[in-house]
């Protein structure tokens, strides 16, 4: 519940990722900064078992979510919780060394996205779990998209 939670955050947040290579004339403006007050769009959740992908959901039901990036290195996360249908709030501060985002909370909590995509008005970032259970590899891959 928790990686969901805070997978709803990433969304609203940023929605970082994986990165792939790209053409000379595909590269992000590196003027564009991720500071400013970012809206959750979609969750994107894809899940894998021993590299076969078994599932592919969209979630667009967290309205008025969002994470808000300051420029003094702090962050505010406000976001919908399906399994309670309640709102939490999230605070803290993060680091930014692009694709690389990490959110310390105040509670000690620390998670790592990768930065896919940042433009002006839109923000995605991906959070990636991966674990064995059974003798079967999982992995969870997390992409939000967020927008200005």
């Amino acid at each position: 519940m928790r990686h969901f939670t805070l997978s709803i955050i990433a969304l609203l947040l940023f929605s970082a990722g994986i990165t792939s290579c790209k053409k000379e004339n595909d590269k992000e403006n590196p003027t564009v900064s991720i500071v400013g007050k970012w809206n959750y769009q979609k969750l994107d959740v894809t899940k894998f078992e021993n590299g076969v992908q078994k599932s592919s959901e969209t979630h667009t039901d967290a309205s008025g979510s969002y994470i808000e990036f300051k420029a003094d290195k702090t962050y505010f996360a406000h976001s919908y919780d399906p399994d309670d249908d309640t709102y939490e709030d999230f605070s803290g501060t993060y680091t930014y060394n692009h694709p690389d985002l990490v959110l310390h909370e105040d509670t000690g909590y620390e998670e790592e996205y990768l930065v896919k995509s940042l433009t002006q008005n839109s923000l995605v970032i991906e959070y990636t779990i991966e674990y064995d259970m059974s003798g079967v590899h999982h992995k969870d891959i997390y992409s939000t998209t967020l927008s200005k």
